[in-house]
């Protein structure tokens, strides 16, 4: 990964900002990035969503599909009337706060020594802090927290999703409150998806870097790839659901991680995202049909695609409001969905309408 100074220059990989209203569509490409013959792909994937449109199953949407060459497809309509207009992404967001968190493990900047481990107990980076003195803390690692297999609750009161513009608590006390709690089973022997494991990696995150978690999310992700990522609410961001983005945001972290861009990670960590972390059995959510999981990835393998017309792996991160980012490394393309009026289960059920289209047509 690169160094401290190297994560403010200007990265190579810019998110163009694009406008295409009422069902116009956008087939500009990335700066350097010849064009490619997208008619028919953008097309077909313009088709599936006015479909779902003409049903009332959703309002409105925003798409971007690429590759690591061209991008194929842009296209919007309803009123998020653009690929740049920003909504929130719910759990859309977590491989980006899990990036953030492993950028800190493999950091060039520090000495090996000095780096976040991900299977210490978490207490070592708490020393000091009321949350530290947890007997959760003592006996979880930052590993279960990002692949949910920590027994926190998934669900605390301090990340309610029902305020995601203020609240009275920081981010260390609400981890502090969730660590208190304990574990509702033995850390790492279950998966129990949810918010409240990655409320606490954000607060690890912030005592180890001794940096705000805003700032870590802006100096290793949001400045490298030209983009605005903010988590909401400020005093006490929901590290699991609370970021803000827009399709173009969004493109831009998938690219880099198709990619492997070493503007924000480096290839341990690019593996370590496409690698089974824990299977799903008894957590996975209702429509969601993947495995495996990650670190902020549900994962599909081989087997699980077989009538797909694809190897996978196939990385997703639905949201609950309907905006699900994906991306295969065999057929080398990425995806961003964002629906207005919708749900995770009618956003993954359009997202794999819209691959049965993309892998048709992908060269």
């Amino acid at each position: 990964m690169r160094s401290h100074l190297a994560r403010i220059l200007p990265p190579l990989l810019l998110g163009a900002t694009l406008v295409a209203c009422n069902g116009e569509d956008d087939t500009s490409t990335d700066p350097g990035i010849d064009p490619p013959d997208n008619g028919a792909l953008q097309s077909a994937a313009r088709s599936v969503l006015e479909n779902a449109r003409n049903r009332g199953d959703i309002d409105g949407y925003a798409l971007e599909i690429g590759t690591t060459e061209a991008v194929y497809a842009r296209i919007s309509a309803g009123d998020i009337a653009s690929t740049d207009g920003a909504v929130f992404i719910a759990s859309a967001g977590k491989p980006v706060a899990a990036a953030v968190i492993l950028s800190l493990t493999n950091d060039a900047a520090l000495l090996p020594g000095n780096r976040l481990r991900l299977d210490q107990p978490i207490a070592d980076y708490l020393d000091g802090t009321p949350a530290g003195e947890t007997q959760a803390a003592q006996e979880i690692t930052l590993r279960q927290l990002l692949n949910h297999t920590s027994g926190l609750d998934t669900s605390p009161d301090c990340v309610s999703v029902q305020d995601r513009s203020s609240s009275s608590d920081s981010l260390m006390e609400c981890a502090t409150a969730i660590l208190e709690d304990g574990t509702a089973f033995e850390p790492g022997n279950e998966f129990a998806y949810g918010a409240g494991g990655y409320q606490v990696a954000g607060a690890v995150a912030e005592a180890f870097a001794e940096q705000d978690w805003q700032t870590l999310v802006d100096e290793r992700i949001a400045q490298p790839l030209g983009v605005s990522l903010p988590f909401l609410p400020a005093s006490n961001p929901r590290i699991a659901g609370g970021i803000r983005a827009s399709t173009a945001d969004l493109a831009a972290f998938q690219r880099a991680v198709l990619t492997r861009d070493t503007a924000i990670l480096d290839a341990d960590d690019y593996d370590m995202l496409r690698e089974s972390q824990t299977s799903t059995d008894g957590g996975r959510l209702p429509g969601v049909t993947a495995s495996d999981y990650s670190f902020g990835f549900w994962i599909e393998s081989s087997g699980e695609l077989a009538d797909a017309g694809t190897a996978g792996p196939e990385l997703s991160s639905p949201g609950l409001f309907g905006t699900t980012p994906w991306l295969d490394d065999d057929r080398d393309y990425y995806g961003v969905l964002l629906l207005q009026r919708s749900d995770y289960v009618t956003s993954l059920e359009l997202m794999r309408e819209l691959r049965t289209e993309i892998l048709a047509r992908l060269p």
